[in-house]
């Protein structure tokens, strides 16, 4: 049995014994606070059935993918406004709609709630519950032509939507940029949700087949020799820690990402940026976790790019030292519209570049925060 095989075999058990601990559901939900929604809604078995949901005479705005409710909130964008402001801010502002005039909470004002969560909203807003009257008036207002709408970000801290009318503002929402309050999650939850979210995507992954989408040669950068290209991707944080990817080309003049031993810097960069290297690789992830526990995760590079790249990360890669037969190695999946980074420190064996196949041992910090990440930058080199 090969690595690969083995990983699919791990992988049809824990789905299995997942199906085996946990009672069958009519709907299932991406999030506890989705299921708490629709809970209160009284559509809990159903609610990704009905055609039109409504919630106090306003539309709801009801998405599925992968076979589960991935978001629930107050219809407020149209498609054309999703794409202009992003995805992440639209559903968490009809998600947070919602979440109040339910209201989810009904031992705390609105007052209090926005408060606890940071959230400005410019004028106040003064109801204790969010009446009818001010679900219609939010939702008129962003269907209104005359008014213009407008998403900043301050200093990758948080978001602020303005809707002007002739240059005047009428209301202003300012919200940070935190994992938890846009996704609606809290910390145990996603670090319970990882493994399961990975097991998930990464089942799909082997089943299909990824894409091999050479660069535009216009891109690449010619270096210190006459076949070596560079597709530079910027850097993060330092200038050693870069999504650059490599290339050169092969006897029939065609270009093919570098993947040999006598490039080994290049080679890993590749493997674990691009995610379109052949060969047999496994990947054993210690996943750290809150009050100094730990989970082992068992999944391949391409299958956790993959999984990083839809929850809307870049990847970074950066060498930090190499001996004759093994490298480490830093792996940060950075994700601004939520506000957070996966950061990987890796110990590959340089012998999985010749023989194509090989595991790579890896300590994980899940959904690392701006403000924390230098701060773990310094504990890693420790």
């Amino acid at each position: 049995m090969t690595v690969c095989q083995a990983f699919k075999t791990v992988v049809a058990g824990a789905l299995l014994a997942g199906a085996m601990q946990q009672p069958c559901q009519a709907t299932d939900y991406r999030t506890d606070r989705l299921a708490a929604i629709a809970g209160k809604l009284g559509m809990a078995a159903s609610i990704d059935t009905v055609a039109a949901p409504v919630f106090k005479t306003c539309a709801l705005a009801v998405e599925t993918e992968h076979d589960r409710v991935s978001h629930i909130g107050i219809s407020l964008f149209s498609e054309a406004q999703r794409q202009a402001f992003g995805t992440t801010v639209c559903r968490f502002l009809e998600r947070y709609l919602l979440e109040l005039a339910l209201p989810l909470h009904p031992d705390r004002s609105c007052e209090e709630q926005l408060a606890i969560d940071g959230v400005i909203v410019t004028p106040a807003v003064i109801e204790p519950r969010l009446s009818a009257a001010t679900l219609q008036k939010v939702v008129g207002l962003c269907a209104d032509t005359t008014v213009s709408i407008h998403v900043v970000t301050t200093e990758g801290r948080g978001y602020t939507m303005s809707f002007l009318r002739r240059g005047e503002a009428l209301c202003r929402i300012s919200f940070p940029i935190d994992y938890n309050l846009l996704m609606g999650v809290d910390m145990d939850e996603r670090e319970r949700r990882l493994p399961q979210e990975l097991t998930m995507h990464g089942t799909r992954l082997l089943s299909a087949t990824v894409p091999f989408a050479m660069p535009d040669p216009q891109q690449l950068r010619k270096a210190w020799n006459d076949n070596y290209y560079t597709l530079e991707g910027g850097h993060y944080l330092v200038g050693a820690l870069t999504a650059d990817s490599y290339y050169e080309k092969d006897d029939g003049g065609q270009l093919r990402p570098i993947f040999r031993p006598q490039l080994p810097v290049e080679s890993l960069a590749n493997l674990l940026l691009t995610g379109i290297i052949d060969g047999d690789y496994t990947l054993s992830v210690r996943l750290r976790k809150y009050g100094f526990k730990t989970d082992t995760l068992l999944t391949t590079p391409a299958a956790w790019l993959a999984f990083c790249r839809q929850e809307g990360c870049k990847p970074y890669f950066g060498l930090i030292a190499m001996s004759g037969k093994e490298a480490e190695c830093e792996l940060v999946m950075h994700c601004p519209d939520k506000g957070f980074n996966h950061v990987m420190r890796l110990k590959v064996p340089l012998s999985l570049i010749a023989h194509r196949k090989g595991v790579i041992e890896a300590r994980l910090n899940a959904y690392v925060t701006a403000s924390r990440i230098r701060n773990l930058f310094e504990e890693t080199k420790q």
